[in-house]
């Protein structure tokens, strides 16, 4: 509405005789060398009806800026950043009305300086902030690419929401995103085409400020409903709930339309029921589940909804009381996830496991002490984790050669590894304070029957030892209160 009433403020008076007649005193030559490519620059240049080519470029440009502002919004987790898109939109909207004002009847200058002013508002919402947005992953490029030594990054929440979010402004995310960023650059290539046929260009200089946003932190789950009545629940896109000795959560939670991450930690989750659950219809965005350091009364029926979101494919549960996986996490939960289960006290190994066939896992120090032969048969399994166990002994055969890439059993009693595991296609295992790795680092291939495949494991297998048992756990739980204070 702003835009609409700046730029018809300027369409108006552009039709009377005096600026007509500076139109005509000041009309430039077409060059038709270059008429194909940017008539228009030259007809909106010098004709009296370049102002109703401008109007129509300025509503657009508008609308494409307010789409870019509105995107901000709820992807961008930076105050001063969304409130700099908000002045570069309002300036953008005034900017053509008051040059218009300011100059008067010099005709040209007054187009030199719009056209000048919109260039540099489309450089700085789609160059300039951009760019700024990109700096900090910039700078911690070594952390985000990681190794499996250290995944402080990934799990420090801020960092790990700043990049689900701030990085689909950073790329196309959809064909009107991508339609939005190609005519806007088209209007940078054309404005600046423009500008020399008009008088001597000069700089225009942006000086954006800065506001506040509010950004919503949930504590205390006993106030679970006070809390989300106190927010605007539908935008919230994390929850995290930490040191909480009760945690029920209640039917409230499908208000979080918007939701792509939930954390519980050091908490007892008394209470998450089947009306208050995960589900495709109110989680449609819903990416992943964290629970950590957490007492569960049942494994909670919320997270295992018929209706269960189908983009959330990571769900990390480390150090619990669970003892057991239900049945029924095989017919909601997707196949192929990013499942972690440390720590947990298993009466058995759940065969559910194998039904699921997750593409990453994790058992670290859970209690298991056999692994079927059928999750390894899983043509999913890529990346499999049983550090810390009481496995000996892995199947002697599988009826299908697994495509694990990435394989992690230190501090296990595991010996050998059987002829079926494929060492070309292992891309790292580490073994460190195994018997086989003491055999490997002894030199001794008392071990194997193939002195060949002895020397290839000697190459594949990483014996490094771990400083702690802790620091076998994938979910960096020890960190937790360092990473996210």
């Amino acid at each position: 509405m702003l835009s609409l009433v700046g730029a018809l403020y300027i369409y108006i008076p552009v039709h009377t005789p005096r600026i007509a007649k500076n139109a005509e005193l000041y009309s430039v030559s077409v060059d038709r060398r270059y008429f194909t490519t940017i008539a228009i620059c030259y007809f909106a240049a010098s004709d009296a009806s370049y102002d109703a080519v401008h109007l129509t470029r300025e509503l657009v440009q508008t609308a494409l800026l307010t789409y870019q502002t509105y995107k901000a919004s709820y992807l961008v987790a930076v105050p001063w950043m969304n409130n700099t898109l908000v002045i570069l939109l309002v300036l953008n909207c005034w900017s053509t009305p008051l040059i218009h004002t300011t100059f008067g009847s010099h005709l040209f200058r007054a187009r030199l300086f719009g056209i000048a002013m919109n260039v540099a508002l489309d450089l700085m919402m789609y160059l300039v902030i951009p760019v700024v947005l990109f700096i900090p992953y910039y700078e911690r490029v070594d952390a985000i690419a990681g190794s499996y030594a250290s995944n402080d990054f990934w799990y420090t929440d801020r960092w790990l929401m700043r990049v689900l979010t701030e990085w689909k402004m950073l790329f196309v995310t959809s064909l009107a995103d991508g339609i939005s960023k190609c005519v806007v650059t088209l209007s940078i290539t054309v404005a600046l085409l423009e500008m020399p046929r008009l008088v001597v260009p000069r700089r225009t200089v942006v000086n954006p400020a800065a506001m506040s946003s509010r950004n919503a932190d949930t504590s205390a789950a006993m106030e679970f409903e006070r809390i989300l009545g106190e927010i605007d629940a539908p935008w919230l896109s994390y929850l995290v709930i930490r040191h909480c000795s009760y945690v029920e959560i209640t039917p409230a939670f499908q208000q979080l339309t918007h939701l792509q991450g939930f954390k519980l930690f050091n908490s007892t989750l008394a209470r998450w029921r089947e009306d208050a659950a995960l589900t495709r219809k109110h989680h449609p965005a819903a990416l992943f589940v964290f629970l950590a350091n957490v007492n569960m009364t049942e494994f909670p029926r919320g997270l295992h909804s018929p209706d269960f979101p189908t983009a959330l494919m990571d769900i990390e549960i480390c150090q619990s009381n669970l003892s057991t996986l239900p049945p029924e996490v095989a017919l909601a939960w997707p196949k192929g996830m990013y499942l972690l289960l440390e720590g947990i006290q298993f009466t058995s190994f759940p065969d559910v496991l194998t039904q699921l066939q997750p593409q990453s896992l994790s058992l670290v120090r859970s209690s298991i002490s056999a692994a079927p032969a059928a999750l390894f048969e899983s043509p999913r399994l890529e990346w499999l984790k049983l550090s810390g166990t009481s496995l000996s002994v892995l199947p002697s055969s599988v009826s299908m050669v697994p495509r694990l890439r990435f394989f992690f059993f230190q501090s296990t009693e595991i010996a050998t590894l059987p002829p079926w595991m494929n060492l070309d296609v292992i891309f790292e295992a580490q073994g460190g304070n195994t018997p086989l790795c003491a055999a490997l680092e002894a030199g001794s291939s008392a071990l194997s029957d193939d002195a060949t495949r002895f020397e290839r494991l000697r190459r594949v297998v990483n014996c490094t030892q771990t400083s702690s048992c802790d620091a076998l756990y994938h979910f960096p739980i020890t960190r937790e209160l360092i990473n996210n204070p």
